[in-house]
């Protein structure tokens, strides 16, 4: 079982530490981690934890620093840290730290979560992927297939995680997961990254709750819907309280 540090290695205390070196302050930061999202299993709860606390000291300190600044901060905490402070759907580029911001491409959607008790090294993870080289060009181009909205019926197609060729041959369970996801109705499901669990988007909430109850069964599984907090709602809660962050 995956422990969860509580010394200088967890990034909850190094955002503290980078916000607080960053506007040359000291104090003393009393951390809370009550740990929903499951360790290990590819859903970014370490950086999303990074990004609450940047974004929290940001406010409580009514940091005199740049949001430029800020995601700075983030990217050097890790690649999708800077995410996690906008949420919403974004485009990343260079190393997911360039972020654009899309259309919602889930609005009403449900999101079944399953987080099987399996560990997937990253370094393993990208030491196993191959893309064979071709010389047919198959190029897709993520944020105009999202802004064409051409809908749920093209993501089965066309959204392909590449890990999942050899994560799946060494973990034929998370293969099966999958599969399962699809026959109790998922209009898309994939792995999460490098794993180790596994989602599926569901239309219609009863199906939704259908699919987290048999796979609770089994595995730990929870239902969520898409949500979006960061830097946009504190922004529009500066101007509504009447002071502003530079």
């Amino acid at each position: 079982m995956l422990t969860i540090p509580c010394d200088s290695r967890n990034l909850a205390h190094r955002a503290a530490r980078a916000f607080l070196d960053c506007v040359e302050l000291r104090a003393n930061i009393h951390i809370t981690l009550k740990k929903t999202i499951p360790v290990g299993a590819g859903l970014g709860g370490g950086s999303s934890n990074a990004a609450a606390v940047l974004l929290a000291l940001y406010r409580l300190f009514h940091a005199s620093i740049s949001k430029d600044t800020l995601y700075r901060l983030a990217a050097q905490l890790g690649a999708d840290v800077p995410f996690f402070l906008t949420g919403g759907c974004m485009y990343g580029t260079g190393i997911g730290d360039k972020l654009e911001e899309l259309p919602p491409v889930l609005t009403n959607e449900y999101v079944v979560v399953v987080a099987p008790p399996i560990h997937i090294s990253t370094a393993w993870a990208y030491a196993k992927l191959k893309i064979p080289l071709t010389n047919i060009q198959k190029n897709t181009n993520l944020k105009h297939f999202f802004l064409r909205g051409d809908g749920h019926a093209q993501w089965r197609r066309s959204l392909v995680n590449d890990f999942e060729g050899a994560i799946f041959n060494a973990f034929p369970v998370l293969k099966a997961i999958k599969k399962k996801l699809y026959d109790l109705g998922a209009i898309y499901a994939s792995l999460t990254g490098t794993g180790s669990a596994v989602f599926g988007v569901f239309a219609h909430k009863d199906l939704a709750a259908n699919g987290v109850t048999y796979f609770q069964v089994h595995y730990p599984a929870f239902l969520s819907r898409p949500v979006r907090f960061g830097l946009h709602e504190i922004d529009a809660q500066e101007r509504e309280e009447g002071w502003m962050v530079r």
